[in-house]
């Protein structure tokens, strides 16, 4: 534990608050990305590479990849916590902070419901709190989301060489699929599963593809490849990897950007957060 939550144990004995001056590492973007949001991201000591959202993650000390941080570099921010993504967790990663008794909060957002539950959590574990005015306007957005829109068929690609997919039960899915849509891929054990030109050329019942660009423009070359697996009843609508590739309260700003037929206007209290 840092020297100021040390001085700050004795004024939460006797009736103060939390200590706000945690040391906390971030093992992936999206978790550094959400403890911004969460409005402790100057708690942040350091975080893996890609952590780049928002704009001030970029100053923060990088202390090994997303896929395999360094547990001696970890070790030597003296964190109170690691804020770890079971994304990218690796088995091991989970023994060393018990060995070293390393405190750790493991995030695992696949939901729009596991955004609000699990910031819920964090700040409750960490920080001691029990309200925040941004998972308050967040729930809110959620009661108002359902669609009342015409059911819907959707894919999301990520890459089309090879051809990976968003399943059921990742975060984007359960944003579309809250707008009336239903996601073509089955509900599989693994989230991102590739799947084969033959399946895709068999699916009839598309209605729409969602599409990750990573840059603007990227999916018109994509479209001969999707001529050759539908017809053109089916609607291409890309969507910014920016925007739409981590699980945080980031989508949510951009829900403009998912051009579904018939929607209705975006609830007030999604564009307020």
């Amino acid at each position: 534990m840092s020297t100021v939550c040390k001085i700050a144990a004795l004024w939460v004995f006797v009736g103060g608050s939390w200590c706000l001056g945690l040391r906390l590492v971030s093992l992936s973007p999206q978790t550094t990305e959400l403890l911004f949001q969460l409005g402790k991201g100057a708690d942040v000591v350091a975080a893996t590479t890609f952590s780049d959202y928002p704009e001030e993650a970029k100053r923060i000390p990088r202390m090994g990849s997303v896929f395999a941080p360094g547990i001696e570099s970890i070790v030597r921010f003296q964190p109170d916590w690691v804020i770890t993504d079971q994304s990218f967790q690796q088995p091991s990663t989970d023994k060393a902070f018990r060995v070293l008794r390393v405190p750790y909060f493991t995030i695992n957002i696949r939901s729009l419901s596991d955004l609000e539950r699990q910031s819920k959590m964090l700040l409750k574990q960490l920080y001691g709190m029990h309200r925040s005015p941004l998972i308050e306007r967040y729930s809110r957005c959620l009661q108002q989301l359902d669609s009342t829109t015409l059911p819907f068929r959707f894919l999301i690609l990520i890459s089309v060489a090879p051809t990976i997919a968003f399943g059921p039960n990742t975060f984007l899915s359960d944003l579309i699929a809250r707008q009336g849509g239903r996601n073509a891929v089955p509900n599989l054990s693994y989230d991102f599963p590739q799947l084969s030109d033959e399946w895709m050329m068999a699916r009839e019942d598309i209605d729409m593809v969602f599409y990750l660009e990573n840059f603007p423009g990227e999916s018109k070359h994509f479209a001969p490849v999707f001529k050759r697996w539908w017809k053109d009843g089916v609607l291409i609508v890309p969507l910014s990897a920016e925007h739409f590739s981590r699980s945080t309260f980031t989508p949510l700003h951009h829900l403009d950007e998912i051009k579904i037929p018939g929607k209705r206007n975006i609830p007030g209290s999604c564009r307020a957060l």
